[in-house]
């Protein structure tokens, strides 16, 4: 699922009570300090997000391709932003 010109989401139900968040943060996005910054924004996001939900799902995060400077002028405000737009996508697609 796409959820902006930058980010996708590929999902998928599971049979357990709780949420497994994987990240694509691939080299094009920047050095190993930027991407390992998003990672643990998403991580910290999808934590707080997955105590309030007891749904079972998988889930991996792709960043796209993008200019690098895109991805150095990210504001982590903006990217939360992308992944509350995401669980609002996730949660239209599974119904709750």
């Amino acid at each position: 699922m796409h959820v902006n010109a930058w980010m996708r989401v590929d999902w998928r139900r599971s049979p357990n009570t709780y949420v497994r968040c994987g990240w694509t943060v691939p080299g094009y996005v920047g050095s190993a300090v930027l991407r390992n910054r998003f990672k643990r924004w998403g991580r910290e996001y999808m934590r707080k997000w997955a105590r309030s939900h007891s749904v079972g799902l998988d889930m991996n995060v792709v960043l796209k391709r993008k200019d690098p400077e895109f991805y150095r002028s990210l504001r982590h405000k903006e990217f939360v932003r992308a992944l509350e737009t995401m669980v609002g996508k996730l949660q239209r697609s599974m119904g709750s």
